[in-house]
């Protein structure tokens, strides 16, 4: 006996999305974000980082940097001070 299958027809296809550097799917999540080139591994998109500066005892300040080169400048300051 045959069983009738109901499709749904306003089911979203999904169309996946290749790197244009190595051809592999891009994440679902990433082509949501807008990111529809390129995979994780060859992104040149810079991840948010973020810095605690101390003023005082109980002062203190979060500076989020969006630059790799800041980024990078602030980390060798870090490091030369002694704080980790």
């Amino acid at each position: 006996m045959l069983k009738k299958i109901k499709l749904h027809l306003l089911t979203p296809i999904k169309i996946m999305k290749y790197c244009k550097v190595c051809n592999k799917p891009i994440h679902e999540r990433r082509v949501k974000l807008g990111y529809t080139d390129t995979c994780v591994d060859h992104s040149d998109a810079f991840k948010y980082v973020g810095f605690v500066a101390g003023a005082g005892k109980v002062d203190y300040q979060v500076t989020v940097v969006r630059n790799k080169e800041t980024a990078e400048h602030m980390q060798k300051l870090l490091v030369t001070r002694g704080a980790s």
